[in-house]
């Protein structure tokens, strides 16, 4: 069982003169959610994922609840793939490569219970935003889910606060024109295909024709593939990379 949330993302920004109340989760959160329940097959988890372009899906009882969360970093070691840790052949004489039995369940299970990641780190929807900042930083983690009464209520990535570092900062310093606009859809129209540009994580921002890509990538290769791309496409002047390589647990 799975609710696909209302599509509604907002954000609120109160200014007074030279000052503004700080952003907190509620203003910035995607509210667009996609949940599965702890009996949905690890195939259904894996095609919402694609499906939806998202990398992680909170795990939800019938009230809401959060459980947990499964990430494309639970889907990695399976028993299918031979990427289970008996499978990884090469790690033998280097480290202790004996699978434990949490190993044989996360490579073997079916269903989200079992393959999710159950201590999950959440914030309420009136967490300030420095904090979640702090959240990221500390546990080496890309997203954190809302919760209001213990229920889930959104998601707060990166991404979000990109955004909202965009809708703050003074009109003279983001200079973004009709051109830009045009330009960053050329640019998400070449990485959407690749296969480096995974998840609902990342984002693209020009400014006066220099793009400006963020969001976290798998390794340094990969970080590199994705700069190539955008570098070689037309009217591109310069791209700086905000790329973020490897998270910690909950990914």
């Amino acid at each position: 069982m799975s609710w696909a949330g209302e599509r509604h993302r907002t954000l609120i920004v109160t200014r007074f003169g030279r000052h503004r109340f700080a952003m907190k989760a509620a203003d910035i959160m995607s509210t667009d959610l996609i949940c599965v329940d702890p009996a949905t097959s690890v195939l259904d988890v894996a095609c919402l994922m694609l499906n939806h372009d998202v990398s992680a899906l909170p795990v939800v009882g019938s009230d809401r609840r959060l459980l947990g969360i499964i990430s494309e970093g639970d889907l990695m070691r399976r028993a299918e793939l031979g990427s289970d840790r008996r499978g990884a052949w090469w790690l033998h004489g280097f480290v202790d490569s004996t699978p434990t039995a949490a190993d044989y369940v996360k490579a073997h299970a079916r269903t989200a219970t079992d393959v999710m990641t159950r201590n999950v780190v959440s914030v309420s929807d009136d967490t300030p935003i420095a904090a979640i900042v702090d959240l990221f930083e500390e546990h080496r983690i890309k997203r954190v889910p809302v919760l209001r009464d213990e229920q889930v209520v959104g998601i707060v990535s990166r991404s979000d606060i990109v955004r909202a570092l965009v809708s703050v900062l003074p009109a003279t310093t983001t200079k973004t024109t009709a051109a830009d606009d045009v330009l960053r859809e050329a640019i998400l129209g070449q990485l959407r295909p690749s296969k480096w540009w995974h998840g609902a994580d990342r984002d693209v921002i020009v400014t006066d024709g220099i793009a400006h890509v963020w969001g976290d990538a798998r390794s340094a290769e990969e970080a590199d593939a994705i700069r190539v791309i955008v570098e070689n496409i037309d009217g591109v002047r310069r791209v700086k990379s905000h790329l973020s390589v490897g998270a910690g647990r909950q990914d």
